[in-house]
């Protein structure tokens, strides 16, 4: 039996993360991201392990709370760290929500109150699972893409210079999707030259070793 995505919610209304448990559990392990008295600082830490496969963060946390963070704040922190990982902002869609998301990728927003109707809710389960699929999809491929130019280095073979822009490019995305750090390879070095790829693919070596701990079994 596959084992379930976890989604941390984040909510400052404990009855609505209930009903995403209620509503969701059976398909997802939904973990509580919100508790009294926390704060972003605190949260960061949280944030930062990742030890889940979704982030779902309301939009309002500090109307009723006083927490000093909404979820944009949330949001804002950890798309800019970890710009792959899949995200997902909750709204009422009321005017001031729409204000205050308006710089943010609508595609990531969705409304609660569609939460209220069973086929919107087997929707949005397809879409999570859809969306964390693509993600390690993605993951997978970069690790089988880079990989190969690796084993081609080794065989003493040259690079063209498309595989060395790939190889720059893989090594981002495959970066920030580890630790949001930068790539040890800049973009403007992307020009052929035999010692930069050889520092960018022995860094590789050690990133795909790392990869293994974000590997589903």
């Amino acid at each position: 039996m596959n084992m379930k995505y976890k989604i941390l919610y984040i909510d400052d209304e404990r009855s609505d993360f209930l009903k995403l448990k209620r509503d969701m559990g059976e398909y997802f392990e939904i973990e509580e991201g919100f508790t009294s008295g926390i704060t972003l600082e605190t949260l960061i830490p949280i944030l930062d392990e990742r030890d889940f496969d979704f982030l779902i963060v309301d939009s309002n946390l500090n109307d009723k709370t006083g927490c000093g963070f909404n979820g944009k704040d949330v949001l804002q922190y950890f798309t800019k760290k970890y710009p792959h990982f899949p995200v997902m902002l909750f709204t009422n869609y009321d005017d001031q929500a729409v204000a205050e998301i308006d710089d943010f990728d609508l595609n990531k927003i969705y409304s609660k109150r569609q939460l209220l109707h069973e086929k919107d809710r087997e929707v949005l389960i397809q879409k999570i699972n859809k969306i964390i699929k693509t993600y390690e999809d993605d993951i997978k491929e970069a690790e089988e893409k880079i990989t190969k130019i690796i084993e081609k280095k080794k065989e003493g073979k040259d690079l063209t210079a498309q595989e060395e822009d790939e190889a720059i490019e893989l090594d981002t995305f495959l970066d920030e999707i580890l630790d949001g750090s930068s790539p040890l390879v800049p973009q403007q070095l992307k020009a052929s030259n035999e010692e930069k790829i050889d520092q960018l693919l022995n860094k590789t070596d050690d990133l795909i070793n790392k990869l293994k701990k974000y590997e589903k079994v």
